[in-house]
């Protein structure tokens, strides 16, 4: 999240990516978070020159984006604005709908691979003393 009031989500694409066109020609999206235990989804939607929706489930969201049947939540999005960052373009959306599932944890990509859990505090926290 970027903003609570207004209601403000931020992610960054690629300069690279061929999808961010299609939305932002859209001018509308939808966040999908997926739950731990479900890193072939992630890996499947971050290949690139396939066809990312083959054999996955999904509904459609009021603003008529893909929510897929498997996230543990969604946030439906207009395109508010965008900005230069660097090989990255950094997106802003206005929430206009959201959504979420009881249920596992999300998945999480952290230092170049997936986490499929909540971290132990134990042995992370350093005494300042």
């Amino acid at each position: 999240s970027l903003s609570l009031d207004p209601a403000l989500v931020t992610f960054s694409p690629a300069r690279s990516s061929s999808t961010w066109p299609l939305l932002r020609a859209a001018g509308r999206f939808t966040v999908n978070i997926l739950p731990a235990g479900h890193r072939h989804l992630a890996a499947q939607f971050a290949r690139s020159g396939t066809d990312k929706f083959a054999g996955v489930g999904f509904s459609v969201s009021p603003l008529g984006n893909p929510v897929l049947d498997q996230a543990l939540a969604w946030v439906d999005c207009e395109l508010y604005r965008e900005y230069d960052g660097g090989d990255h373009t950094i997106v802003v959306g206005s929430v206009r709908a959201l959504g979420a599932r009881d249920g596992a944890g999300p998945l999480l990509f952290f230092k170049g691979g997936y986490f499929d859990g909540v971290p132990s505090r134990a042995g992370q926290l350093e005494s300042a003393a």
